[in-house]
């Protein structure tokens, strides 16, 4: 609608005219005004339709802006394990069974490559005729680790033979407690495309409690706490 309609209906009567001369007056500018009328409704509805183009467009162009940052969101994969690692070794009641392994007490964080627990690994070596060499590992659920502060295992572990010889009995109840200054390695790797990440940190500890190898008494040779983080952020 136009803002001021006298602009386009001008017409004052005159007080000379008749009321049948007013009317050719009043025709023409009523004509006039439907006209403007008409393109200003006109002028109104392409101008409508533009800014429904362009608010389609500025929609479109939004979408694929958040499907295209959406899309490029960068995979992060991290894993966080700490850990109670301790060398071993016994000798049986005969004198004739040398064994040394090691014991790790892990704890990660889901998705990592092993499970949370107690893992064991060792040799046995025959000292009195040296005809057996026996290697065996193991695993048990359990024990808890707080990260380069303490740890701990207490149950029974038997560990088999990879080499053909008998299962090995490990019978614990040991915690670690942390001694000493922390040592920090690692560093971050980024080839334009993934980033790469490895810290480790760790530091000595000692041990308490009791540990056997079947039936004969162990002793912990040196002990550790361990942490580490590892993993990927892939653009």
């Amino acid at each position: 609608m136009p803002r001021n309609i006298s602009r386009c209906v001008s017409f004052t009567p005159s007080r000379t005219h008749t009321h049948s001369d007013q009317r050719p007056h009043l025709r023409r500018s009523v004509a006039r005004f439907a006209v403007a009328f008409d393109l200003r409704r006109t002028r109104e509805a392409q101008y409508r339709g533009r800014m429904k183009l362009l608010a389609s467009t500025m929609v479109i162009g939004l979408g694929l802006a958040i499907s295209q940052q959406a899309h490029a969101a960068p995979q992060i994969n991290v894993t966080l394990g700490s850990g109670a690692v301790a060398d071993f070794e016994s000798t049986s009641t005969d004198g004739c069974t040398h064994t040394t392994g090691q014991l790790v007490v892990l704890k990660a964080t889901p998705g990592a490559e092993l499970a949370n627990g107690l893992y064991v690994t060792g040799m046995q070596e025959d000292l009195c005729d040296g005809t057996f060499g026996n290697g065996f590992a193991g695993y048990v659920a359990g024990g808890y680790v707080i990260p380069l502060i303490t740890a701990g295992f207490s149950g029974t572990v038997v560990a088999d033979s990879y080499s053909g010889g008998a299962p090995v009995t490990l019978e614990l109840d040991l915690r670690w407690f942390g001694t000493g200054a922390i040592t920090r390695t690692g560093g971050v790797f980024d080839d334009g495309s993934t980033i790469s990440l490895d810290w480790s940190r760790s530091r000595g500890a000692r041990t308490a409690g009791q540990f056997d190898v079947d039936g004969a008494a162990a002793t912990v040779s040196s002990a550790s706490l361990v942490f580490q983080a590892t993993g990927t952020i892939t653009r």
